[in-house]
């Protein structure tokens, strides 16, 4: 008698292989997860993976490994107390969601790179991810449309899954912080050579100014002498 695999079974034994085929890949040849991106720790029977630590999942994006999150089912938008609107915008949109990212510690400022966030299950009559991925971080792309409800300042105050509705681990979820940029530090410039002396003038002759006080002594010497002539004892006279 020939064993019969039923789709479900068939998609569970696809994944096991994804996830071995993505483990096999950073042990062959002895590569390690920092020359690959880390290795997801969960996968589900649609291909979504998991990682076991939040840094695991930024670092996977970073490197170009991570495989992201790809909703299996389809569900209209639910509105929950407090949301007044909605409306489908993409999670690098969530720039927007400034209050509701704030109160959760996170800088929307960094929605444009995507995000990683805790793997949650059912919640609020929605669902959250599948149960092997519960617990692990999951990576959603910055492009990834999400449905987006408001509060009646016109804040938004929540986003799920656009395609299913299904919930974030909070309110929005965990962005995917932007690498820290470091400072060139710059080598200090080497000793100035000290200056040499200025040179020294050559000595400079008597200017007219000091010819003319020159004269005007000598000059003077002779109107003395001129006069103590003048003064002598005049001739004797012949009697």
């Amino acid at each position: 008698m020939k064993r019969r695999f039923n789709r479900g079974s068939l998609q569970l034994v696809l994944a096991l292989g994804l996830l071995a085929a993505v483990s096999g890949a950073h042990a062959v040849g002895g590569v390690s997860s920092d020359a690959s991106g880390p290795r997801p720790i969960a996968v589900d029977r649609h291909g979504n993976v998991g990682y076991a630590t939040a840094e695991d999942c930024d670092a996977a994006v970073a490197a170009g490994t991570a495989i992201f999150y790809t909703p299996a089912t389809t569900k209209p938008p639910l509105r929950r107390s407090g949301a007044y609107e909605s409306q489908t915008l993409t999670i690098a949109d969530l720039v927007e969601a400034e209050d509701a990212a704030e109160r959760l510690g996170y800088n929307p400022a960094d929605y444009p790179n995507g995000a990683c966030d805790r793997g949650i299950g059912r919640a609020g009559n929605r669902d959250g991810v599948a149960g092997p991925l519960i617990g692990t971080w999951v990576p959603y792309r910055a492009t990834m449309p999400v449905n987006v409800y408001y509060d009646v300042r016109g804040n938004i105050a929540r986003a799920s899954m656009a395609q299913c509705d299904n919930n974030f681990a909070a309110a929005v979820p965990r962005p995917i912080p932007s690498a820290e940029v470091p400072v060139a530090i710059l080598p200090e410039p080497p000793p100035m050579a000290p200056a040499p002396p200025a040179p020294v003038p050559p000595p400079v002759g008597p200017g007219l100014g000091s010819l003319i006080g020159i004269g005007a002594a000598v000059g003077g010497i002779i109107a003395i002498i001129d006069n103590n002539n003048d003064r002598s004892d005049p001739p004797p006279v012949s009697p």
